[in-house]
């Protein structure tokens, strides 16, 4: 598994991916540079993993929105700015959530009532578990069609997160969830250590 750090800031004035009707239709410029950054990264780690393009993997998306390989898999995640992209020969699902987040309580519904009642008083904490059930919820191609308070981790299901600093002093969780043990390798020329200041498992 290869996965890809990166942030909208740092992309080229020249960056240039191939538009289609999806990336057009983004009116917010942000999310759109983050749509066209995944992609692009996505692209990098094709190269790198599976020695071809994204194209020739025949990326495309699901009705429910899943991000497809021909072979292989791919997920995609977006905050804030910062993209996190991964590809794999096995099911993944990825997820970056910011900590500092106003209105926790809205995702009280994410959960059963023992699971809040043990949470709602750790913010950290509500964001780490709220970022997996997304993670599991792209694993399995559902996304959050799926009330995401029936979400819960199998014993097949792996999951890995961790914590990062930007230097804008923001604070993330990376969350990834796998069907299987698999090694968790960022590409190697991924520039994410120019904007994270911390960085932990």
């Amino acid at each position: 598994m290869l996965l890809s750090l990166a942030h909208i800031d740092d992309m080229s004035e020249s960056l240039q991916y191939p538009m289609d009707d999806y990336l057009r239709s983004f009116k917010d410029e942000i999310r759109r540079k983050e749509s066209i950054l995944a992609r692009t990264e996505l692209n990098r780690l094709c190269h790198t993993f599976f020695s071809t393009s994204l194209e020739k993997m025949n990326f495309h998306k699901s009705s429910e929105g899943k991000p497809l390989l021909s072979s292989g898999y791919c997920s995609i995640s977006h905050c804030k700015g910062l993209v996190f992209v991964a590809v794999s020969n096995n099911s993944i699902g990825v997820d970056i959530e910011r900590f500092e987040q106003e209105e926790l309580g809205a995702l009280e519904i994410a959960f059963r009532p023992f699971e809040w009642e043990e949470i709602k008083n750790n913010a950290k904490e509500i964001i780490k578990r709220f970022s997996q059930k997304e993670a599991l919820s792209k694993l399995r191609g559902t996304g959050f069609l799926q009330d995401p308070i029936l979400i819960e981790q199998s014993h097949q299901e792996k999951t890995m997160q961790f914590n990062l600093q930007t230097g804008e002093n923001e604070n993330f969780v990376l969350t990834v969830c796998t069907s299987e043990n698999t090694l968790i390798e960022f590409e190697n020329s991924n520039k994410f250590r120019t904007f994270v200041r911390h960085y932990e498992h």
